[in-house]
């Protein structure tokens, strides 16, 4: 058996002038106990709009800084609100923090506890369930490639690479106004990085 903590950052009134800033000390010195007394996974919610639960609007950030002052704890999204997000950006931060922490990532998704998150972001909660399907499908897509980055690394690391014709579905979807030729040349140039390394 296996056991992790989660995080939400939670800020109880009455609140002093450095609340949040001890907030986020708090879990990150608790993540980093964690791992020194042999827990396994750390967790940390995205929450927008909470006023005394959940003030970890950019867990990535979170999860980045801990994956420099940890070394073995597994670092996880719980949850990204995939209804909320464009898919890209998505892929990219976990991406990055499984580079960061060497291979620790745990990518936890979802569309929301409360339909005031994504109403505040503009969205209709009915269309959460949808939204976040297609995001996940975009994101998983994304994903389908993995090798190794450097030979050091023991375990292989998932990259973001693009594929072409999925990216064509997925622009026409989200907007994004990059054209063919620009989406070629990452290509190429995604491609050369991977046979050289």
């Amino acid at each position: 058996m296996k056991f992790g903590i989660m995080c939400q950052l939670q800020m109880p009134r009455p609140w002093t002038a450095d609340a949040e800033r001890q907030a986020y000390r708090n879990a990150i010195e608790q993540a980093v106990a964690a791992e020194e007394a042999g827990f396994e996974y750390f967790w940390i919610t995205e929450q927008h709009f909470c006023v005394e639960i959940g003030h970890s609007a950019c867990p990535e950030m979170t999860l980045a800084a801990l994956s420099q002052r940890t070394s073995r704890i597994r670092l996880g999204f719980a949850v990204i609100v995939l209804p909320c997000h464009n898919p890209f950006m998505v892929a990219e931060r976990v991406a990055t923090l499984d580079i960061l922490s060497e291979g620790r990532a745990e990518f936890g998704c979802g569309r929301g506890a409360y339909p005031y998150i994504v109403e505040g972001l503009g969205l209709d909660p009915a269309m959460g369930r949808e939204l976040g399907r297609e995001t996940l499908e975009a994101v998983l897509g994304m994903f389908e490639h993995e090798f190794k980055v450097a030979k050091r690394y023991d375990q292989t690391i998932s990259m973001l690479m693009i594929d072409i014709d999925h990216f064509k579905v997925i622009n026409d979807s989200y907007g994004h106004p990059a054209g063919d030729y620009v989406l070629k040349e990452l290509s190429s140039i995604l491609s050369r990085s991977v046979r050289e390394s």
